[in-house]
């Protein structure tokens, strides 16, 4: 797993890489579940 990067979501996103594990991450998942625009 890669917990040790903070990935609290669905595994895919957390493939980005540790610079990812925050608020990109979060904003794709938001964009993924509601359909969000990401800024």
């Amino acid at each position: 797993m890669l917990s040790s990067r903070g990935c609290e979501g669905p595994l895919l996103l957390c493939i980005g890489g540790p610079t990812g594990a925050g608020k990109t991450d979060l904003a794709i998942e938001l964009y993924l579940r509601h359909g969000w625009p990401i800024v």
